[in-house]
This record gives C-alpha cells, sequence and structure tokens, in this order.
C-alpha cells in the first residue's frame, strides 16, 4: 500500500472476535479495497452463521467471500454504491442458497460497509448491526429483520393487538437471512451518510449488543487509540461478562480519521 501522507485522510480498519461458549465459531468477517468510479472504497463485511441450523460457519464463510471476491473483481462505473451493495447482497444470497441443495439447511445474516472518500452506504440482511459513533453518541443505522419488527408494525396499524405483538415469545426470531431461496427483505441507504473527522463505523453481532448495553460499547471508544485497541477492548469486555451461554461475538471497526 502507498504511504500515507501527513495531512490526507484515510480509513483505518480493524476486527476482534471471540467464540464465546459455543462449540465453533460461526461469525466471519472480511475487508477489502477496491475501486468505485476511479476512487478507492472500502468494503467491510461481517456475518453470523445462523446458530439454530447446521453449517452456520459454512454459510457465514460462504457470504463473506463471495461479496469480497465479486468486489474487487469488478470495475465500477457509473454505479450508484447503494445498487453495489444491493447486487452483493443478492450475489452472497445466491451462493448460500446453493449450498442448500449440498448441505442440510442453514443460512447468516450479513452486514456491508462501503465507504468512498468520506461517504458510507451500509447493506444488511437478518439482525446483525451496523452503528455510527459520532462525538460520544452510538447510533444505530439499520433496521434489524426480527420478526418483533413486522409485529409491531401491525400492532401500529391495528392488525394485530399491542399486547400480542409485545410479549411473542419469538420477537429475537430473524425474519430474513442469506441462503433463502428468495430473500425477503435488504437494508439498505441509497443517500450517503456524511463521515466525519474520527467517526467510527461499528459492525457487530449478536453476540456483542446482545451482551454489552450501547452506553457500555460507545464507552469503549477512544479516538486516543487505535482501532485494533477498540475492537480487541470490546470483545474482552464481552469476555468479561462470562455469561453461561455467550454467543460467538464479532465485531468490525472503520475509523474515518487524518493522518
Amino acid at each position: 500500500m502507498p504511504e500515507k501522507k501527513k495531512g490526507e485522510w484515510h480509513i483505518e480498519v480493524a476486527a476482534a472476535q471471540t467464540i464465546g461458549s459455543r462449540a465453533r465459531q460461526e461469525d466471519n468477517e472480511g475487508s477489502v479495497v477496491g475501486k468505485v468510479d476511479g476512487r478507492p472504497a472500502q468494503l467491510v463485511a461481517l456475518a453470523d452463521g445462523m446458530g439454530g441450523m447446521k453449517n452456520g460457519d459454512l454459510f457465514s464463510k460462504t457470504a463473506v467471500e463471495a461479496v469480497i471476491h465479486e468486489f474487487v473483481s469488478r470495475t465500477y462505473q457509473n454505479v450508484p454504491p447503494w445498487m453495489i451493495l444491493a447486487q452483493l447482497t443478492l450475489i452472497a444470497n445466491r451462493e448460500a442458497a446453493a449450498l442448500q441443495q449440498e448441505k442440510e439447511k442453514g443460512g447468516t445474516t450479513l452486514i456491508l460497509a462501503l465507504i468512498v472518500s468520506n461517504h458510507l452506504y451500509f447493506a444488511s440482511a437478518g439482525d446483525s448491526r451496523i452503528d455510527l459513533w459520532r462525538q460520544g453518541t452510538l447510533l444505530q443505522l439499520n433496521r434489524r429483520h426480527v420478526l418483533g419488527d413486522l409485529l409491531d408494525e401491525r400492532a401500529c396499524l391495528g392488525v394485530i393487538d399491542e399486547e400480542i405483538a409485545r410479549n411473542s415469545l419469538c420477537r429475537n426470531a430473524i425474519s430474513s437471512s442469506i441462503g433463502e431461496e428468495r430473500l425477503k427483505s435488504i437494508d439498505l441507504n441509497d443517500r450517503a451518510i456524511h463521515l466525519m473527522r474520527d467517526d467510527y463505523v461499528v459492525l457487530m453481532s449478536d453476540g456483542v449488543f446482545g451482551t454489552l448495553d450501547d452506553g457500555e460499547i460507545c464507552g469503549l471508544i477512544d479516538p486516543g487509540e487505535s482501532v485494533k485497541q477498540t475492537a480487541e477492548k470490546i470483545i474482552r469486555q464481552v469476555e468479561s461478562k462470562r455469561k453461561e451461554k455467550q454467543d460467538n461475538a464479532t465485531v468490525a471497526i472503520c475509523r474515518w480519521m487524518k493522518v
């Protein structure tokens, strides 16, 4: 990579994970630099294999590898970044769905972040999260695809009773995921989020935000540290909780900064 010059803007990326108390690691993550309209573009992917199904690790690995391979092997000219992410998500779903013919049923969540200059775009399927940390405040960007959100929408429309929606035992069931014959939903932004100096883009599997609350995660981010230190600190904090049934936990962080 070319040496960074003083005063230049660049993206710092790092990730960390723990297996938790599970028998195997079913989370996967990856990042790569490609080009969009001739400009360097950072792609970050995080996938959480669905633990209730077999081969979750294979499905998450397949999804991440598919999007990274496709992104670096193509030249994108005059294609809106949100459309690139939609295409990558569909390709990941196609590759994962093909596994259904060979393996027992499985699936995975998928979160993608694409940063072109200081413009952030994201796409997601499933219940993993992408957040923006800015000046001490953590904001969730995507809508998680879980049954609880659908029930709440129906309750607001008067289709079902609010109490039924609130007390459903299936609120955390995933309503859209990678590996389905037909992907039900993709959450994405078609208008860029403009990143500012020392903004952090945080991708997380539910093993992180299901263990740490937003205040804890927010308090662990320190612009005085590298993103590698921050990612590792978040995972250490997850492990320190010593939950009896700790899920796999993975965090991938991007920081927009000046050298």
